[in-house]
Order: structure tokens, then C-alpha cells, then sequence
């Protein structure tokens, strides 16, 4: 999930494979039959220890994931839902989870680190939202959900 906060981005270091050392946004695979904007908290809760509410679904990429376990299909529908931390609130310190990440930061769209991991979406990704933001767009509101 996309967690932004006065016109910054949470992003994390992986501690995992693939793309270990890389920075990354936060996320995972969804449990069986859980709906992706639960997976896109607890994925967040897990490996940041943030707790935020989804407040738009920023888009879907697709890509594919080959780590050379069959269990994961090849190619993936990445959903990226965005989180906004009120401007007036302070900046929560993540905690991140050792076994999944080393690091995290905030980072500007003109100020992102290297490497990004997942080269294949994420990038579009971030590249989307700060085109949001600098176009002073607003982020669609979540449609009720029927489950």
C-alpha cells in the first residue's frame, strides 16, 4: 500500500528475495479468499506496524514473479491501494519487520532512492500517484463494498 504523508512516500528496504536490498513499496500476496484491500492493511500492519485506513485504490499493474517456486503463478495483478496520513498529524515512526525489511524512509517524487525493486510496475506506480498530486487531482474514494 501506498502510504503518503505531507507529499511524501513510505517506502522499504527488502530484506528478502527477490529484489533484496532494493526499496520497495509495502505489500504481499492476498490470503485465499481475502479481499485485496484487507491484504493491502495487513500486509502493511505486518511489515510496518502501521495501521491506516485504504482511502482510494490508486490502480493495477500487471508483472510477473519468478522466483522459482511453482507455488506462485507467473504472472500477477498488482493492486495498489493509497493511504494518507493527515498533513496535521505527525509522521509515524514505522516498525518494520526484520525478517521482511532492513530500512525505511520518506521520500519526495523528486528525491526516491535506488534501487527500487519490482523495476517492471513499481516505478509506474510512483510515477502515477506523484502525477496525481502535481496535477492537483484528487484520489477516488473507495466504493462500498458488498462483502
Amino acid at each position: 500500500m501506498l502510504v503518503e504523508h505531507r507529499g511524501e512516500i513510505l517506502l522499504i528496504r527488502r530484506a528478502i528475495e527477490p529484489w533484496f536490498g532494493e526499496w520497495d513499496i509495502p505489500g504481499g500476496f492476498v490470503d485465499a479468499g481475502e479481499h485485496p484491500e484487507d491484504g493491502a492493511r495487513r500486509e502493511l500492519l505486518e511489515e510496518t506496524g502501521l495501521d491506516l485506513p485504504v482511502v482510494s485504490l490508486l490502480g493495477m499493474w500487471m508483472d510477473t514473479y519468478d522466483n522459482g517456486d511453482e507455488m506462485y503463478p507467473q504472472s500477477l495483478l498488482n493492486m495498489f491501494y493509497l493511504a494518507q496520513i493527515p498533513d496535521e498529524h505527525d509522521r509515524p515512526a514505522p516498525t518494520v519487520d526484520p525478517a521482511e525489511a532492513s530500512d525505511f524512509g520518506w521520500f519526495s517524487p523528486d528525491n526516491l532512492p535506488s534501487p527500487i525493486g519490482f523495476p517492471n510496475h513499481q516505478p509506474a506506480v510512483i510515477a502515477a500517484w506523484s502525477a496525481k498530486r502535481s496535477n492537483g487531482q484528487e484520489f477516488a474514494p473507495l466504493p462500498a463494498r458488498s462483502d
